[in-house]
């Protein structure tokens, strides 16, 4: 008997349905986990935009006044390299970002045996887009098919997961340099205008 195990006995019907739902929450917590990370990235995006344009605004200001001395001309040779340096980063973060937000299907197990009756692509792939060889493979299927459709399509979106993961790891560590950058950056920036 198992510890999680009910005190009443469980009828096979009921320890199917059961499995079932089991992994088609399994399933559903997978995409929800996926979709967070896209969100996440697409947070980064917005960020760098906002960050961009606040030192396209500030360096507006800073260019339309002349240099003062020596002090104003090395202002504006650190602001130089700083503005070609944040560019580069902005375009490193938003450029692995994107990838995160790449689809990313069926590179685990390719030539797996699972019905593949639950996302579009497989669906397309293995029906040949015929809805006729789709009703009947669904109603050919036992319960153990399509909990082994759900077992392949959670480790799918499970290697689906890790892949982002790892891209939004890049592309936070990114983000965290970037963000320094432009904080030193605005620092130059103020300094220059208020100094002109």
């Amino acid at each position: 008997m198992s510890v999680c195990e009910p005190e009443g006995a469980v009828s096979i019907e009921k320890q199917r349905e059961l499995q079932f739902h089991f992994a088609m929450h399994g399933l559903q917590n997978s995409q929800d986990l996926v979709r967070f990370l896209d969100q996440k990235a697409g947070l980064v995006i917005t960020a760098v935009s906002i960050l961009t344009a606040a030192i396209g605004a500030l360096l507006i200001e800073a260019v339309k006044s002349a240099p003062v001395g020596v002090v104003g001309v090395a202002f504006r040779g650190a602001i130089g390299i700083g503005v070609l340096m944040y560019m580069l980063l902005a375009f490193t973060v938003i450029s692995w970002a994107i990838r995160v937000l790449m689809p990313a299907v069926n590179r685990l197990l390719p030539d797996t045996q699972a019905l593949g009756l639950i996302f579009p692509l497989m669906v397309l792939q293995r029906t040949k887009a015929d809805d006729r060889v789709y009703a009947q493979r669904v109603a050919q299927a036992s319960i153990e098919d399509l909990i082994y459709d759900f077992g392949n399509q959670i480790l799918e979106v499970s290697y689906v997961y890790q892949e982002k993961h790892d891209q939004l790891g890049k592309v936070m560590r990114y983000f965290r340099w970037l963000s320094i950058l432009w904080i030193l950056l605005m620092l130059l920036l103020s300094i220059s205008v208020a100094i002109a």
